[in-house]
């Protein structure tokens, strides 16, 4: 590590905690409550170089489909300098064995790698070093299985077992704590903003698969470093590589800086809309309030007098007693009637029979018969004396009408009709009477209920209309509760991020203001690394100035790159920038600028990016071949500057990179074959 290194490191000699208490005018123990509440951790370490090479590569496997062969690909005894995976035409394995080695090395599968082909996949291998050691990463698939482990390769003797995963996520777990353990990397905090203004944006975490992207230089070049360019993460990518300390400390405290603002402009927007809601809820309180005002003024009190209803109540009481009696003296007049008429009729028959027997009794004694008309028997003189002297008939033995009494008895018998007859006419007069007393009577009570359920009618509509007017009166009083309560301005306490403290410390809780803790957290933090960052830059632009020249980019008249990060630059006398130059260009520029951080590190002893990369495709870009030549040939000028440097290019081949590939360290397939 160089003098001018060791000084910027050193510079600062008081604590990070006691820094951070003594300019925020909190008590240390305070500060340390702060920062284990959001879980941020010091990582005051500088990043020690180590040097990575891929030394084989292999897997193996049978297609499905149209092709149903067993296949086997491998790339075996690399080394450091640049190599190649090219393919006459494309569709023959090239992209599949590049994203395998992804995988292998990052632990998780992308989706550029197609699930079906995947699947053929029953093993597969990565055999590295780093530094001097080397490694062995050996994996099976089964159908629903992923077993494998990593080996220390200990040459003559035993290898030993490093870790092992039974499952694609321990697959990913394992291989990310190895990398991150093995190169001193720490997982790195950003700040995602959500699309919604309502929705608080939230703390993400990008562990070793976004790291490693940074390794893989692909055809899409948005970002400088890595595969994206959202929440900050080429910037904190950057620093990681550049091995200064605090990166990963810095970058948690900016990651909860953005959390709470978020959560803080989120809060705002819902006090704003709040707020209006409730101006616009006051206007349709008291417009509603008004008509519903204008509408009680305009209902009369309902009036009912129920004394009307009372009397009617009595009277038809007093009828309807009445009627009862009424009709049971009725009923027992009509019963008295019919047998008045039962005895006349009676005495009718009476004086009928008389009537006839007198005139049978004239005729018989006209007659004189001798024997009897139906038996002929001969009616003798003693029955002839007997009629004669008891006046019975000599023929049947019954009594004979006598006429000496039978004026009298016919004159009794016609005084007992003509009686009979006047009683039937007196009661029936009586019934009539009564019939027609119990029908008034009848009548009165129907009309006294008609009388009554009219009043009843017009009590119940005034008991709506009471009840209509009761609710009126309780909606008006409900809407000026409502219309006060709203003209009240709403306090809303802010979640202002709070730490309260021990009340066995201090006598009274006290809110401690955890956005000054932090936003003095973030200042400090970043000036412990500041000047050594801008250092490192300047040394970094002034390589990549250099290795312009080597890739055909001698048009640049001057190359700076930012801590954001962004590339300034000079080119034929105007500025531009990274984002507005050519794709063959940015393919370029993320290369050499990537090797400068590698050659920084050489020389200050001090970085954490792992000295290879792997390119996808540059013959595909806008480059013509005399800037591919110079690009492949400045690359095999920087792999002997820098002898440790790995580069790994997967492409069509081109006459371009088969001049500059030395056939021993790269895999051809020509014409129509494949790689596998």
């Amino acid at each position: 590590m160089s003098k001018k290194t060791t000084t910027a490191i050193e510079k600062k000699k008081v604590g990070w905690l006691d820094s951070i208490a003594e300019k925020s005018g909190y008590d240390k123990k305070i500060v340390e409550r702060f920062l284990k509440k959001y879980n941020i951790k010091q990582a005051p370490n500088t990043g020690t170089p180590k040097r990575v090479n891929f030394l084989d590569v292999s897997f193996s496997g049978q297609k499905k489909g149209e092709y149903t062969n067993d296949f086997k690909f491998e790339f075996a005894n690399l080394k450091a300098g640049v190599w190649g995976i090219l393919s006459d035409k494309n569709g023959k394995g090239k992209t599949t064995a590049l994203e395998v080695i992804k995988w292998l090395f990052k632990g998780k599968a992308s989706a550029d790698l197609q699930s079906g082909v995947k699947s053929w996949i029953n093993e597969a291998a990565l055999k590295y070093s780093v530094d001097d050691k080397k490694y062995l990463l050996s994996m099976k698939q089964g159908d629903n299985s992923v077993t494998g482990q990593i080996e220390l390769l200990k040459g003559e003797t035993k290898n030993s077992i490093v870790s092992e995963f039974n499952s694609e996520d321990e697959m990913a777990e394992v291989i990310s704590d190895f990398w991150l353990n093995e190169l001193g990397l720490n997982q790195i905090a950003s700040f995602r903003q959500s699309s919604s203004e309502v929705e608080a944006g939230k703390e993400v975490v990008h562990g070793w698969p976004a790291l490693a992207a940074a390794l893989f230089i692909g055809t899409d070049y948005g970002a400088l470093f890595g595969d994206t360019a959202l929440s900050g993460l080429p910037t904190r990518i950057l620093n990681m590589f550049l091995g200064l300390p605090w990166i990963s400390t810095h970058a948690a405290l900016k990651a909860l800086d953005g959390q709470l603002k978020s959560e803080a402009q989120v809060e705002t927007v819902f006090e704003d809309r709040d707020k209006e809601n409730r101006r616009q809820r006051l206007g349709e309180i008291q417009s509603e309030l008004k008509l519903k005002r204008e509408d009680l003024a305009s209902k009369p009190a309902p009036q009912f007098n129920s004394d009307g209803y009372n009397d009617l109540q009595k009277q038809y009481n007093a009828n309807y007693a009445s009627e009862k009696t009424a009709y049971i003296e009725l009923v027992d007049e009509e019963e008295k009637a019919e047998l008045v008429n039962k005895e006349w009729i009676l005495d009718k028959k009476k004086l009928n029979g008389f009537l006839e027997d007198k005139a049978a009794n004239a005729v018989f004694k006209r007659l004189n018969p001798t024997c009897c008309p139906h038996c002929e028997s001969k009616i003798t003189t003693e029955q002839l004396e007997k009629e004669k002297n008891e006046h019975t008939c000599a023929i049947c033995d019954k009594k004979m009408i006598d006429t000496d009494d039978s004026d009298a008895i016919l004159s009794e018998l016609e005084e007992s009709v003509r009686a009979s007859a006047a009683m039937c006419d007196l009661m029936k007069n009586s019934v009539r009477a009564k019939k027609l007393r119990h029908g008034n009577l009848t009548q009165s009570i129907a009309d006294f209920k008609a009388a009554m359920d009219e009043y009843e009618q017009n009590l119940q509509s005034v008991r709506v209309a009471q009840t209509e007017l009761d609710s009126l009166k309780h909606e008006v009083t409900r809407l000026e509760i409502l219309e006060e309560e709203y003209k009240t301005t709403r306090t809303v306490e802010p979640t202002k991020p709070a730490v309260i403290e021990d009340i066995t410390e201090k006598s009274a809780a006290e809110v401690i203001d955890e956005n000054k803790i932090l936003q003095t957290a973030i200042k400090i933090t970043h000036a412990r690394f500041k000047d050594l960052q801008e250092e490192l830059l300047q040394d970094v632009n002034d390589r990549i100035l250099d290795f312009c020249k080597k890739v055909g980019l001698s048009q640049y008249q001057s190359v700076a790159l930012t801590s954001n990060p962004h590339l300034k630059i000079d080119k034929d006398g105007s500025p531009t920038s990274y984002s507005n130059v050519s794709k063959g260009e940015q393919l370029r520029l993320k290369v050499i600028v990537t090797i400068a951080l590698i050659a920084v590190a050489e020389e200050r002893g001090l970085g954490r990016h792992p000295g290879f990369m792997v390119i996808d495709s540059p013959a595909a870009q806008e480059v013509n071949p005399d800037d591919l030549n110079n690009l492949i040939n400045g690359l095999e000028d920087l792999c002997k500057v820098l002898p440790s440097l790995q580069i790994i290019i997967a492409s069509v081949a081109s006459p371009t990179l088969l001049a500059h590939i030395d056939d021993k360290q790269r895999l051809h397939a020509q014409g129509d074959d494949f790689l596998w």
